[in-house]
């Protein structure tokens, strides 16, 4: 059961930090759940879109960003991608630090999934220790994918995937069974 001055704590400590927040309080009879779900920040003060940023808003924009995005209580070092990602959106490059000063290299680059397809769409819960990734593919060809790690590897276990066949769009969720696999649980015609 979650501690409703945890709760506050959490609340101003993400506000403190300008991540964008959803917060999303479920009330039954017999617990308070508390989930968070967040996007790799947007800086409040200057639109990195603006086609007339100054030398300064210039550095505002492209400036480190430090989250931890793998749930592991370290932040990690992003580095954003100014409109390099799909649909023309920021992406952003991951490094791990090793925590280790002056020890030889210090940070790597987590340039496998999830990590290697974060952009501004990705979705992290913090709650649920879980990544949800859009790829954008058009109005019937687009896909999420949630990971979770599990026995210390990232694996998808859950698959939405919006595919045209035969003229017809439908929309297939796959989960992960017992065996760690992905099974087809629904699909139904969209249009």
């Amino acid at each position: 059961m979650t501690n409703k001055k945890d709760i506050c704590r959490d609340i101003k400590y993400f506000l403190k930090q300008d991540f964008k927040l959803l917060l999303i309080l479920i009330l039954s009879s017999s617990s308070l759940a508390f989930s968070k779900e967040f996007r790799i920040p947007e800086l409040t003060d200057v639109s990195c879109w603006s086609k007339d940023l100054s030398n300064k808003d210039i550095e505002t924009c492209n400036q480190l960003i430090f989250m931890d995005v793998d749930f592991d209580g370290q932040n990690e070092i992003i580095k954003r991608e100014f409109r390099s990602g799909q649909r023309a959106g920021d992406h952003f490059i991951i490094y791990k630090h090793s925590g280790k000063e002056m020890q030889g290299v210090q940070t790597k680059v987590m340039d496998y999934p999830p990590f290697d397809n974060i952009d501004y769409t990705t979705t992290f819960d913090s709650f649920n220790k879980e990544i949800l990734i859009h790829l954008s593919g058009g109005a019937c060809g687009s896909e999420d994918r949630t990971y979770k790690r599990i026995s210390s590897k990232w694996t998808v276990i859950k698959r939405i995937v919006l595919d045209q066949g035969d003229k017809t769009c439908y929309k297939s969720t796959y989960e992960i069974d017992d065996n760690l696999e992905l099974k087809l649980i629904n699909k139904i015609k969209v249009y």
